[in-house]
This record gives C-alpha cells, structure tokens and sequence, in this order.
C-alpha cells in the first residue's frame, strides 16, 4: 500500500487557529511515528507567505486565494488551484483527507479523491451548525451544510469525528456511519510543576478566538456581579475585541480583566500554569482542544455543556459543565455564576479537580494515539 496522504484544507500554518493548529499537530506527529509515509498538505495562501514549503515535515502547497468574512474563510483562485492539483498529480495517494463540511477546499478534495479513485476520509470538527452574529451569514452557512456538507458526509468512505457531539451531527447530516478520533496534547508542554500552591489564588483564564460564539460576553456579564476577588485574564485576539473591551469598560472591571492578546503556546501554557480556573463559554465546540490543554495544566475547568466538551468533562467528578449554551438560555448565566463563585471560594476543590482532570488529559487525550488511529484508517 502506497506511503503517501493528501490531506487538503482551507487556512493552515501559518495561520493561527484550532483547527489548523490540529491538523498540524496531528500530521506532524504521524510524519515522526512513520518516517516512511510522504504527506501532502493543500490549503489556500490565506498569509500571503511562500507557495510551496516543507515544515515539520510535511509539504506544503498553498493556493491563492480571496479572503472572506474577517479572514475566517477563504476561496481559491481558479489558477491556481488548477495548478497545485496540476503538481501533485503524478502521486499514488492511500488516501485524500479533509476536515470541516462547509469549507469548500473539503468539496474539492471530495471531488478530487472521485476523480481518482482514491479513499475519501472526511474529519467533521463541528458538532453543530455555526453561530454567528451576522444573520444572513448564519444562513448561508446553513444553506451551504445542508447541500455541499450533506454531499460531502453522505457518500464519504470514511467519516471520522473529533467528538461523539460531532459524529453525531455528522449523521444528521447524512453520514453512514463514523468513528471518534479525538484531539490530544503533548504532556512534554506541560509546564505545571503539581504544586496548586503556587497558583494564583483568583485567578481565571479563557482561551480562545475571539468572536461572538466563544461567549466571551457571558462570561463578562457574570463577573460583573461576582464580589470575591478574582483577576481574567483573556487570551487570544479577533473582530469581536473591541466589543468586548467596551464590555469591559461598561461593567467596571478595567482592574480585573486583563487582554492578553494572541500569545504563542508556550506563554499560553505558563499562563494556564498558574491560574486556578479556567473558563471555556462558548456556544458551539467541536471538541475543545483548549480546554484539554488546561487539564493538562492542573486548571479546575468550567465549561458550556456544548459538542465534545461532554467527551472530556465528568460534571462533577473532574470538572463543571454548564448547560444553556447552546440555545443562548437566560439561566446559563445564573448556572455559570454559582460554579465560578463555588471555585473562588475553595481553592481545596479548584485542586481536587486540577488533578482529577490532569490526570484523564495524560491517559486518555494524546496526538500519538490519533496519529496511530489516522495511519490505520484504510488499513
């Protein structure tokens, strides 16, 4: 069987984002486990950098393209896309993989793989339809899942999920059958030293794009009537800051939130080291890649009980999980104040579930296990 894999996406390094950033490490862990095995990566050229590159093993093709949507989506050119396919052409491929239905390079790559009789392996990261706060724009996400994503996971030959939430939306929208793959860390980033005394007492941290689905916004609403002492600190950058920086502004906590900015994962792992609880709000979530990575730092971890959070959370035993996201209930932010104040009030059982959860990220969520599922997949 042939050693070589396409895997085609939209954005991709060195575009920073979740479902890049796991693509990346995925495959870059398959190409240090199996040295052997030539790994393709189509994306479009959304940074405007080299058209073609080996990084971290892989090789890179990128395609221009027209950015769109705040550079959260893009298209490729006609030229050049005909071109990049133009190059790889003359490859034995054992099989084209794509993530996300609704990015239109997953089409191509359906298309591609049909053309030329190879496998299909579709990867759903989303385990609903998207949310956003432009309305027409919700809409037409939700045109485009219902036609090009119901094609795409109907007549996939193999679907795989992030999340048992993801596969099942999968299946909603046509897939036969799928099997759950999730995301992993690498415990060797672990900068956590198991001393919970010297984690910052109040300290809370929130990790993520920010945009209108993180729920960034409820999080603010609920801090503002919470009178325990407590510092935010919000990793991450997006169209919606300055929003949330008025927010910031109106409910008087220019002293206890604090905007940290994009940082890169290495800062983000020494700050999630040090905070007691972290905080992941968002309305929708594949899987949660953020929040394992707080595990792994020994955070006692408040959740919305949104897509694959459920896969790493036991309420209760290891963590909070908070319902009403989803469908943007009133009593979510009742629910997330009671558990944010229950944890800065008992810094015992911010450790109790820092270790718990530690513990579960080391043995159950790791890109080496994902890494070896992936290469077996048309085995």
């Amino acid at each position: 069987m042939t050693n070589r894999i396409l895997v085609v996406v939209n954005h991709f390094y060195p575009y920073i984002g979740g479902l890049e950033n796991s693509v990346l490490e995925l495959y870059g862990k398959m190409k240090i486990l199996y040295p052997e095995m030539e790994i393709d990566v189509v994306c479009n050229n959304t940074e405007r950098v080299v058209r073609q590159e080996r990084y971290r093993g892989l090789n890179i093709h990128r395609m221009e393209c027209w950015n769109m949507l705040g550079h959260r989506y893009s298209i490729p050119k006609p030229f050049s896309l005909m071109k990049t396919f133009k190059d790889i052409r003359h490859h034995d491929y054992r099989y084209v993989n794509a993530h996300t239905r609704f990015f239109i390079n997953s089409l191509i790559a359906f298309l591609y793989a049909r053309m030329h009789k190879i496998v299909y392996v579709h990867t759903e990261q989303g385990a609903s339809f998207t949310k956003l706060d432009n309305l027409f724009v919700s809409w037409m996400s939700y045109l485009v899942d219902q036609t090009v994503g119901r094609l795409i996971l109907t007549f996939a030959d193999r679907v795989v999920a992030i999340s048992t939430a993801a596969g099942l939306f999968a299946q909603r929208l046509g897939a036969r059958d799928y099997r759950v793959i999730h995301h992993g860390v690498e415990s060797k980033n672990r900068v956590f030293d198991g001393r919970f005394s010297g984690k910052e007492p109040g300290s809370l941290i929130a990790v993520g794009r920010l945009v209108y689905g993180k729920g960034i916004q409820d999080l603010l609403l609920v801090l503002k009537d919470i009178d325990l002492p407590f510092k935010l600190r919000i990793v991450g950058d997006g169209m919606y800051r300055s929003e949330l920086e008025k927010r910031v502004q109106a409910y008087r906590l220019e002293d206890r939130v604090e905007f940290c900015g994009f940082l890169d994962s290495d800062d983000v792992h020494r700050l999630l080291a040090k905070s007691q609880v972290f905080i992941n709000p968002t309305y929708t979530e594949g899987f949660g890649i953020t929040t394992i990575e707080a595990g792994l730092e020994g955070c006692a971890i408040v959740a919305s009980n949104v897509g694959g959070q459920a896969d790493i959370i036991d309420d209760g035993i290891d963590g909070f999980l908070i319902d009403g996201f989803e469908f943007q209930e009133p009593e979510r932010f009742d629910l997330l104040r009671d558990r944010l104040v229950q944890l800065l009030g008992d810094r015992k059982l911010c450790e109790t579930l820092g270790k718990r959860i530690q513990r579960k990220v080391m043995e159950e969520f790791s890109w080496e296990k994902a890494a070896r599922a992936y290469a077996e997949l048309v085995r």
